[in-house]
């Protein structure tokens, strides 16, 4: 139940609009009367507890006084059944005798007063006062509670929001320190590639220690090199063979297919799946159907000087789905670092062939001389 607080003041004119005196005697209605100084305030008599019931149900009063010994000493009765059905109303009991236990009945019942007859009208008086300055209290105590559970809600609201702040802020930190982590550890691979291939100036030498190295890395599988002509066409200038028999058909068909593709790749070209094949060779896609296939150009100054081409068997049981197009995500993590190997030797590999393939331009130079 949902409690207004009330805009009443300390010295009772405007809290107790509503007098409801249960008793016998007329007299006690005078004096509640003269001390309640508020013209306005309704004053009823009720000279039964029935009385008293059926005046509560037509209008229930603000401030009640009940004799205990009415109807017989059922004062305690009516009491307590007015203050469950209207707990706002404040009771004053008043009764000719009072013991210890009928101060604690009267209290349990929901007493707020207890008066001793006879009653004055200093005595009734004072007991309003105490009420009425009880109720304020109570009444500031509620709106502060009604301020304190605003607050609270406001409070809670922001907690909610800041931890979801601080969640998506955890999960920046701990995408930005992967990133981090990656590409520290593509720094190191690619200076531990670098370092591999030394100072190695001849082209042959380099394409046999970047397969060794690849070897290394990501451990049986097959690999192979391939270097364009003058007129763009790839040649085979490496060959590494673990589960396949290197044929020359298959070579030269890898070189027309997959190795043309990825030469003019801006990424590694991925194809995981024999309707990928098909869809990208069509009847040239016999010989290469039943692996998965990996490549990758190895450009200097915007020059594509070699393509990279790792294949295998398939991995797994059950198939890959098929991809719209020739660049999508790897289906585990063996391809994503095999991509990422791919994808670090590549750089290294066109500037060490361009560095190569300028000594021996200056070699011939110096023939001529």
């Amino acid at each position: 139940m949902k409690l207004k607080p009330s805009q009443g003041t300390t010295d009772g004119k405007s809290l107790w609009k509503d007098v409801l005196v249960v008793d016998t005697d007329l007299k006690t209605v005078d004096i509640v009367k003269r001390a309640l100084p508020d013209g306005d305030a309704a004053i009823r008599a009720a000279s039964t507890t029935d009385h008293a019931v059926v005046e509560m149900k037509r209008r229930p009063a603000d401030l009640i006084v009940i004799n205990l010994q009415v109807n017989d000493n059922h004062g305690l009765e009516l009491l307590s059944c007015l203050r469950k059905r209207h707990p706002l109303t404040e009771v004053v009991a008043v009764s000719r005798a009072i013991s210890a236990d009928l101060a604690m009945a009267a209290w349990h019942a929901g007493a707020a007063d207890l008066l001793v007859q006879p009653v004055d009208v200093k005595t009734i008086r004072a007991s309003f006062k105490r009420l009425a300055e009880n109720r304020c209290g109570g009444d500031r105590l509620l709106q502060r509670n009604i301020k304190l559970r605003t607050v609270c809600k406001k409070l809670n609201k922001a907690r909610h929001e800041i931890s979801q702040q601080v969640n998506l802020l955890c999960n920046d930190l701990v995408r930005a320190y992967q990133e981090l982590a990656q590409q520290l550890n593509q720094t190191q691979t690619s200076g531990e590639f670098e370092t591999h291939l030394a100072q190695e100036v001849e082209i042959e030498t380099i394409l046999r220690r970047t397969l060794e190295w690849v070897l290394e890395k990501i451990g049986p599988l097959n690999a192979a090199i391939f270097l364009p002509d003058s007129e763009g066409e790839l040649s085979l200038g490496a060959y590494l063979n673990f589960d396949t028999e290197a044929e020359t058909i298959l070579i030269d068909t890898m070189s027309q297919t997959v190795g043309k593709t990825a030469q003019t790749a801006t990424s590694p070209v991925i194809i995981e799946t024999d309707e990928q094949l098909h869809q990208l060779y069509g009847e040239d896609a016999g010989l290469l159907l039943g692996r998965q296939w990996l490549a990758a150009p190895a450009f200097h100054q915007n020059e594509c000087l070699a393509v990279v081409c790792l294949f295998r068997g398939k991995l797994g049981s059950s198939p890959a789905p098929a991809a719209q197009s020739e660049h999508h995500a790897p289906q585990d993590g063996t391809d994503e670092m095999m991509i990422q190997t791919l994808e670090m030797i590549c750089p290294v590999l066109g500037d060490r062939i361009g560095r190569a393939i300028r000594i021996y331009q200056r070699g011939l130079q110096f023939d001529e001389d």
